[in-house]
């Protein structure tokens, strides 16, 4: 647990999703204790997300990353 109150799971693992501001995989995820995406990074840059946003993996989660990067373009 670090100074935030949050765990870090799965730090190398890849989500099968991709940045929406350089479309690189992305592969490092910052959990809290009820297993919710605080943060994700990929190589250029975080991309903050809060605590009620949708769980990793999941179809709306897949869903809200696809759309959010169609609309960067």
């Amino acid at each position: 647990m670090n100074k935030f109150g949050t765990l870090r799971l799965r730090r190398h693992q890849p989500l099968g999703i991709y940045c929406q501001y350089c479309d690189s995989e992305i592969g490092v995820a910052e959990f809290d204790h009820d297993d919710q995406v605080v943060s994700v990074r990929c190589g250029c840059r975080w991309s903050i997300l809060r605590k009620s946003d949708l769980p990793p993996r999941s179809a709306e989660w897949q869903e809200f990353w696809k759309v959010h990067r169609s609309e960067k373009k």
